[in-house]
């Protein structure tokens, strides 16, 4: 404890700052040796660590990848020791999407500790509130069995919604929903391999507590003190839960928590399927028979999921394009065949049916190319019956869009003839309007077929003068 002192110290944080790597990287990982070592040496170290804190964070970012994966370590040392708070350890989660492997794994390795931290601090924040405002905390009782399923399920929940706000943190677009799903994959594939739990939280429809009046706040006041602890928590950075009431039951989904769910879910199944959603440096390594095995039993247990809840997720969302376009990318991980041999061909042809529905209701690039994907699968995987169900939808999509679209070319026609005779009049505005709308219609419906043919061929012309 003697070399404790700063006069000893003070060496340890110059050498932070030195030229070569491999002296920084072993005055971090002595640093990292202390902190761990005793609550002690923390007390006597308070003044290094006011002083070279900043100096560690700056670290993060060495242009040695060995240091940064050191550096991180001793700021997740420092953070659970509670010397570094929630909110500087932003920096640490944001370098999942770092361009080193090592670098994203290290980052990867902090998050639990972090994720179990809010969980931490939302429990304590919850049962401080209620204690406050006088809320009973007493539940129905529910049989051994049936209360740690659902407890189990919960704590599952509450960790994919973790890593949804994680990720939204980090931009929340795909690129970087990908790489950070990839980052993380070996801390939390096994909670986002949880297809049933995540498919269930989109049809999640317990009413708030308050009386049945359908406020999505619950019947709290705005200034009660759970929503003052919620404002507190959220300025620390502290993810909010998505457990809303105070008597068990939660709220429904938003639908920026549903989008974010959505796209973690369809870059875990593709990440559970063994595509690489990060490419590595070099060429990459074969699968081994092991895991091209672990590959196929997650696309089973998907398939298994998948057939009773995505449909049903599918129609709730169907309006939200940002829920329901990564939605349908996960259906191209379906084994069809399951349909044919669980007898369940109607169960296809009702799914096949909403990813038709929302084909036609939408015209954002993703959405159409996702419904396309998916109907391309129904065509060309599974049994003869599925297949021919498939291309009669395929076809009938087809049939639809064409006539939509010499409707809407005639249209146009008709009102450039209008807009021309009537230039001179008061009606030409109008006409040029009709003109325009009838445009705006012919391009949707070529994006629809671009999207279709960008897959598969169109059908017999005789089928699409029939349709």
């Amino acid at each position: 404890l003697f070399f404790l002192s700063d006069v000893y110290l003070k060496y340890l944080g110059w050498s932070l700052s030195d030229k070569d790597p491999r002296v920084r990287r072993a005055v971090l990982a002595a640093l990292r040796a202390l902190y761990a070592a005793s609550a002690e040496n923390l007390a006597l170290m308070d003044t290094f660590n006011a002083r070279f804190q900043p100096r560690i964070a700056e670290m993060l970012h060495d242009v040695d990848a060995s240091v940064a994966v050191e550096a991180i370590g001793t700021l997740a040392a420092l953070h659970a020791a509670g010397v570094v708070p929630r909110e500087e350890m932003q920096p640490v989660t944001a370098l999942l999407l770092d361009a080193d492997a090592r670098v994203r794994a290290a980052a990867a390795r902090v998050v639990p500790a972090l994720l179990a931290g809010d969980a931490a601090a939302r429990a304590g924040a919850e049962a401080e509130a209620e204690e406050d405002e006088g809320i009973a905390t007493s539940r129905p009782k529910k049989k051994a069995a049936t209360a740690a399923a659902d407890d189990e399920d919960a704590k599952t929940r509450d960790t994919l919604m973790s890593l949804v706000a994680l990720v939204q943190r980090l931009g929340g677009s795909r690129a970087r929903a990908a790489g950070a799903v990839d980052a993380l994959w070996d801390e939390f594939g096994d909670v986002m391999s949880e297809w049933g739990v995540a498919l269930d939280a989109f049809l999640r429809e317990e009413p708030a507590r308050g009386g049945g009046g359908g406020s999505r706040t619950g019947g709290k006041k705005p200034g009660s003190v759970k929503a003052r602890k919620r404002e507190k928590d959220e300025d620390a950075g502290v993810p909010a839960d998505d457990a809303g009431t105070a008597d068990g039951r939660r709220e429904p989904m938003d639908a920026a928590a549903a989008a974010g769910l959505a796209n973690l879910l369809a870059c875990a199944a593709r990440r559970a399927r063994g595509e690489r959603l990060v490419q590595p440096e070099g060429a990459p390594r074969p699968y081994t028979k092991a895991q091209r095995e672990s590959h196929e039993r997650a696309r089973e247990a998907f398939t298994q999921s998948a057939m009773r809840s995505l449909p049903a997720a599918l129609r709730k969302w169907r309006s939200d394009e940002a829920v329901v376009a990564p939605l349908l990318e996960t259906a191209r991980h379906l084994r069809l065949e399951h349909y044919s041999l669980r007898h369940k061909e109607k169960a296809f042809d009702e799914l096949a049916a909403v990813v038709a529905e929302i084909f036609r209701a939408h015209s954002g690039r993703r959405t159409l190319d996702a419904c396309a994907a998916a109907l391309h699968h129904a065509v060309t995987e599974g049994s003869e019956s599925i297949r021919e169900m498939a291309r009669r939808r395929v076809d009938a999509t087809y049939a639809e869009a064409a006539e939509k679209l010499r409707a809407a070319a005639a249209e146009a026609a008709e009102a450039a003839k209008k807009a021309k005779k009537d230039s001179s009049s008061r009606g030409g505005a109008a006409a040029d309007a009709a003109e325009d709308g009838a445009q705006f219609r012919a391009r949707v419906e070529l994006m629809r077929l671009n999207a279709l043919l960008s897959l598969m061929p169109p059908p017999e012309r005789a089928s699409l003068k029939g349709g």
